[in-house]
């Protein structure tokens, strides 16, 4: 055969509306490997969370004796790192991520369709969630799919997690690892590629299989793992990105720390939530600074909540929520089963504000790439780890309501920053009012102000005119200062936060006490923050 006939279609749909594109006939030389250009020009647009156009591309081979053809759908898309931020086709972009450690316990595999992937992040989407990273596994075909169509930016891991002293299985990896790309990387969803999980060892046969991938294949972006040496190490020079819990440094401490807790066998005392005064000052500035690359904050979260034991009906598959069963018995025999509901909803209760407060963090510190929740739903493995504000099966513990997580996770968010949640009345309450956004777009709008007491009698209120919020920064949009003297009692107070007419909100409670109270003599009352 000497020469062939080409022909190639490219149909474009959008919203659900299919477009054919000019199709483009050649005759080239017969050759094992033909290359073409195809030239989208005008009608190129972009794909990203907002806009999700995909292409379909046929291309068709014949001869005189044969006749051929093949079809890949793919996207336009540039996801970039610049300096220590991602960005989408050249716009600031922030990864607020979950984990996904493949939790589907009616059939103990993950959905083989689009249809039920795109379930899942529906659902994820109403949380705020626009990025998804899998947990030392890649998923099926299906849940690329599903991304494409929902705007998801997902991260594929190569299923291995420790210290990787095998050639024969870094070689093994390797061929896994072109395989996920071979077959997948003309998903625009497929933005990172990493490792594994938290490998501690054998960081020389990593790297050669990063550059071996990145040879391959440029377009994701590459991390050597997730977590590698809880943080201790480095990104490697072959990383694209940091994904972990801490920067490097000689020891531990907190000031390394990309999460606000630690497991206490990870960290002196827990990390930063449980060792600092609580405030809402706190962020991630001195790690990013330490890291020439973008940062994607490690399993942020864990934050436990009682079971909810009317979920062991939903076990109807494959699993048995033995565990579970097991803890509801160990309650009834302590005759407390009463007060399950209650533990139930205040340890949710506590939960959320925990993880506000992990997210906000993230959200609040100029240049961090991201954060990865663990998680947003349960993750029954490894024993119990009842970590999500929905349950294993992505159904809600009515603990916080989507609109209310999203004041903390969303492409817009309001920021209030003071030192402390607790003031005396010959105080002056000050606070800063930012705002981030990583909306794709330039914000210009009034942000609205006030705080309102516990009968929900509004004290006072202002507006920030024309607080102009460029796309991809973290801006002071105003000061607070408010006399606190007219507060004669206890009390709790709310200051509620709201911009483009409300459609973005956020509030947080402060308590007021009177400074002259005098209280018993504490002479005899030993403080400690230590048992032994």
């Amino acid at each position: 055969i000497n020469e062939v006939n080409i022909e190639l279609m490219v149909e474009r749909t959008t919203h659900g509306k299919t477009k054919e594109l000019t199709p483009w006939k050649i005759i080239k030389t017969c050759e094992p490997v033909i290359r073409l250009e195809y030239h989208l020009s005008d009608d190129c647009l972009l794909w990203d969370e907002y806009k999700q156009p995909l292409y379909r591309l046929t291309a068709l081979i014949s001869g005189d004796t044969f006749k051929d053809s093949k079809t890949a759908v793919f996207g336009m898309r540039k996801f970039s790192a610049k300096e220590t931020q991602f960005t989408i086709n050249g716009r600031v972009t922030f990864l607020r991520g979950k984990h996904d450690a493949c939790v589907f316990p009616l059939t103990g595999h993950p959905p083989m369709d689009a249809e039920g992937w795109i379930r899942v992040f529906r659902i994820a989407k109403s949380y705020g969630i626009n990025h998804y990273r899998f947990h030392s596994y890649c998923p099926p075909e299906a849940a690329f799919t599903a991304a494409d169509q929902e705007g998801i930016y997902l991260q594929a891991e190569l299923p291995f997690w420790g210290g990787l002293e095998s050639d024969s299985v870094a070689a093994m990896l390797r061929e896994e690892g072109l395989g996920m790309l071979k077959s997948y990387a003309n998903h625009p969803s497929f933005v990172l590629f990493s490792h594994g999980n938290e490998i501690w060892s054998g960081h020389d046969r990593v790297e050669k299989n990063i550059i071996a991938f990145k040879e391959f294949d440029s377009r994701p972006l590459y991390t050597m793992g997730s977590n590698n040496n809880i943080g201790y190490v480095g990104p490697g020079e072959c990383s694209d990105l940091f994904v972990a819990a801490r920067t490097p440094y000689t020891h531990d401490t907190t000031l390394t720390h990309i999460r606000l807790t630690h497991a206490f066998v990870d960290s002196r005392d827990g990390g930063i939530l449980n060792t600092q005064t609580p405030s809402t000052e706190v962020n991630f500035s001195y790690p990013v600074s330490q890291i020439k690359i973008p940062i994607i904050a490690h399993e942020t979260g864990q934050y436990q909540i009682f079971p909810d034991y009317k979920e062991i009906s939903k076990y109807t598959g494959v699993l048995r929520a033995w565990n579970l069963e097991l803890f509801q018995r160990r309650l009834q025999n302590a005759g407390m089963a009463d007060q399950q509901v209650d533990f139930q909803k205040a340890s949710g209760a506590w939960s959320a504000l925990c993880y506000k407060a992990e997210m906000e963090a993230a959200i609040r510190t100029r240049g961090l790439g991201g954060f990865q929740l663990l998680d947003l739903q349960d993750f029954p493995g490894q024993g119990t780890a009842l970590v999500g504000i929905l349950d294993a099966f992505m159904d809600s513990k009515n603990v916080i309501s989507p609109q209310e997580w999203r004041q903390s996770c969303d492409d817009v968010i309001l920021l209030l920053e003071f030192p402390k949640y607790c003031w005396t009345n010959n105080e002056n309450f000050h606070a800063k009012v930012k705002a981030a956004n990583y909306s794709g777009k330039s914000l210009n709008t009034e942000l609205k102000w006030e705080i309102m007491n516990s009968v929900g009698d509004i004290l006072h209120t202002e507006i920030f005119p024309n607080a102009i919020v460029d796309n991809g920064y973290v801006h002071l949009s105003g000061e607070i200062n408010f006399l606190l003297s007219a507060i004669k009692k206890a009390e709790k107070l709310t200051v509620n936060l709201s911009a483009e007419n409300g459609h973005y909100t956020n509030s947080y409670p402060v308590w007021i006490y009177p400074a002259s109270e005098t209280g018993q003599d504490v002479k005899d009352i030993i403080v400690t923050n230590k048992l032994t």
